[in-house]
């Protein structure tokens, strides 16, 4: 897939080090960016980093729309908001033409009750991380829909979405569902065993 599986060597750039240094100061992980997109960010603000194709700023909504009406190039986002460490607000984008994985998360580091903020955030990366290494097993091997495209829509603040769309629509055909990570590792990995199998619509 182009763009979207993450590879062995490191990235390189002056945007991905400052990016990695700014989660740093923060004290959260480092999304699983593809390579090529992480070598291509810059900082657009304090702590906001993005491939040249965003128009910035904008919304969560709008950059989920931007990639429905616009699918390429492939693109990627990587923002902290918000003020002081109870509002902080993180959002990872990874975009290419046939993938969409969008994520905001509500993120506090403060102590107190529940998962610790690093662990949270971490968890939530290694799902991006899984998603992104199965589309793109799905596509070396030569079994992704070409008319298709896939989006993965994780905003905290509204509701967990998914759904396959038509690749040259940029009308969204997708469902709310809580689980829709594991609802998009299922189907992808059915892409791999039994790809007449799925549905679409």
């Amino acid at each position: 897939m182009r763009g979207a599986t993450p590879a062995a060597s490191p990235p390189t750039g002056l945007g991905w080090t400052r990016c990695r240094a700014a989660l740093a100061g923060r004290g959260m992980p480092v999304p699983p960016l593809p390579v090529a997109l992480a070598g291509s960010l810059a900082q657009r603000s304090r702590a906001v980093f993005a491939t040249s194709a965003w128009d910035m700023p904008q919304a969560h909504r709008d950059l989920v729309d931007q990639w429905l009406a616009e699918p390429v190039p492939s693109r990627a986002l990587v923002a902290m908001e918000g003020h002081g460490l109870e509002s902080l607000v993180m959002r990872v984008v990874v975009a290419t033409p046939e993938l969409g994985l969008f994520l905001r998360l509500r993120v506090t580091t403060l102590p107190g009750p529940g998962v610790p903020a690093h662990e949270r955030v971490s968890a939530m990366f290694s799902l991006m991380g899984r998603v992104l290494d199965k589309a793109g097993a799905v596509h070396r091997e030569g079994l992704w829909p070409h008319d298709h495209r896939l989006l993965l829509d994780l905003d905290e603040f509204r509701q967990l979405r998914w759904g396959w769309l038509e690749a040259q629509s940029s009308q969204e055909r997708v469902v709310s569902d809580p689980r829709a990570v594991l609802q998009v590792l299922m189907s992808l990995d059915q892409l791999r065993r039994a790809p007449d199998a799925v549905a679409f619509a």
